[in-house]
């Protein structure tokens, strides 16, 4: 019966070492844990619109490029135009006005080529994250 009795002053003894518990640290640790499951959720939104976007710059580069293959392709037709004009001695008012149109379809070239370049590093970059 002593033994009982010395073991069971053993476990209180045992007992009263271990801290009360608080009930604040639970409290701190279900408001972590939703900040973190909250925090999570904004990463997916945030994970999915960068996807979404990225999706959308591929299809407007595809776009374009085939805006600027058709520019391209309206310049050739217009310097061969150009060139058959100075060849067959056309009026020079009508070859100011080829001669003005291939400068702005050039420019226009330029201006996309220098567009896609801007794409591709945005892409670039997008694909970092």
């Amino acid at each position: 019966m002593q033994s009982l009795q010395h073991t069971f002053e053993q476990v209180q003894a045992v007992i009263a070492q271990i801290p009360p518990f608080d009930l604040n640290l639970l409290s701190d640790l279900q408001n972590n844990i939703q900040k973190l499951q909250q925090s999570q959720f904004s990463a997916q939104n945030l994970h999915q619109q960068v996807f979404t976007k990225h999706e959308s710059l591929i299809n407007e580069q595809m776009q374009l490029q085939k805006q600027k293959e058709k520019l391209k392709t309206e310049l050739k037709m217009k310097q061969k135009k150009l060139k058959d004009g100075i060849e067959l001695g056309k009026q020079d008012g009508e070859l100011k006005v080829l001669l003005k149109q291939a400068v702005e379809l050039e420019n226009a070239k330029n201006k996309l080529d220098s567009d896609i370049l801007n794409l591709k590093d945005v892409l670039t970059e997008m694909g970092k994250l």
